[in-house]
């Protein structure tokens, strides 16, 4: 863990609630090698739940055969974030 977020220059003791994260998860063939390992926030817009959402229809869409395993991975480890508001429906809603 200590290893993951110091790749991307984050301290565990400064994470300021980012989590560990897959870029690519594991019910999409990912791996727990280190390069795919990523600190993760799990606050603000773009989060871990969003994330998440993402992995879910992802999944689905692989497994119903909407598109292949490949494609999935290349959209999630390209952009995520624009991976979701293809797949999933847009930006999230902003608090108010």
């Amino acid at each position: 863990k200590d290893e993951a977020f110091g790749r991307y220059g984050v301290r565990l003791d400064h994470a300021n609630g980012d989590v560990l994260d897959y870029l690519v998860p594991i019910e999409l063939g990912g791996s727990d090698d280190l390069e795919n390992l990523w600190p993760q926030p799990a606050h603000g817009e773009w989060n871990a739940e969003k994330k998440d959402a993402l992995e879910q229809k992802l999944h689905a869409m692989v497994c119903d055969g909407s598109i292949t395993l490949k494609q999935a991975q290349s959209a999630i480890r390209k952009n995520w974030v624009a991976a979701y508001t293809q797949y999933v429906g847009g930006a999230p809603a902003r608090a108010q």
